[in-house]
């Protein structure tokens, strides 16, 4: 096992946990300097070339929470099956397009969609 890959994603996990922990708690000024802590660490132990950048922003969040609960109620479904989202832009809009670009652009569709034993076409209907 690549053991080096292991300690950065711990390393890089343990951060986002703090993350999360700042960002959904009360107590901010010890999260806060554990972050911080942790950041300096992160940034002592891996080289610039092997991590990634970490910014860190104390200041308050300007998405107001009926704007997020608003955003993933449109995003993210509860039960199984297509959302609205999935039913206006995945199924109709690009099966519009698909069939407007096979009858206008049938040579710039890939061979191998064209020529695929299932079709693409049964797909979008």
């Amino acid at each position: 096992l690549p053991g080096e890959d292991i300690e950065h994603m711990r390393d890089l996990f343990h951060l986002i946990l703090l993350a999360r922990r700042f960002y959904f708690s009360d107590e901010e000024e010890s999260i806060q300097q554990d972050l911080l802590a942790a950041k300096k660490a992160y940034k002592a132990r891996w080289p610039k070339s092997r991590r990634y950048r970490i910014k860190t922003d104390f200041s308050n969040f300007h998405v107001k929470r009926r704007t997020l609960k608003w955003t993933t109620a449109l995003l993210l479904r509860k039960t199984r099956g297509y959302r609205f989202v999935d039913h206006l832009f995945t199924l109709h809009l690009l099966g519009i397009a698909f069939r407007f670009f096979q009858r206008r652009f049938p040579k710039k569709i890939p061979k191998f969609l064209r020529k695929s034993a299932m079709g693409v076409e049964s797909l979008f209907r």
